[in-house]
């Protein structure tokens, strides 16, 4: 049996997410936003992510069972987490 060896639209969602926290995290630190206010971007950017994903990358709901909030959560926590590590490095680096 021969394996496709063609990337999952699923998993470009997960790993674009992944990719955009860390470029979050560092416009934050860039731009100098600190507090409550980086995690309101961090979380609002997310939101950003999602429709970059959805329109841009051109990934169809029908991957995700038709379910929007399926698609939004793939990669939701790990983009958070990953939002989080990066911002405190790049900060406590820029801070330097």
């Amino acid at each position: 049996m021969q394996k496709s060896s063609k990337f999952p639209k699923r998993d470009w969602v997960y790993w674009f997410k992944i990719a955009f926290g860390i470029f979050t995290a560092a416009l934050t630190t860039i731009l100098d936003i600190r507090d409550w206010q980086g995690l309101v971007f961090g979380i609002s950017m997310l939101v950003v992510a999602h429709y970059l994903s959805r329109f841009v990358l051109g990934i169809d709901l029908s991957e995700f069972d038709n379910s929007e909030f399926k698609m939004f959560a793939s990669g939701a926590i790990t983009y958070f987490i990953t939002f989080l590590v990066f911002w405190a490095l790049f900060f406590s680096f820029w801070a330097m």
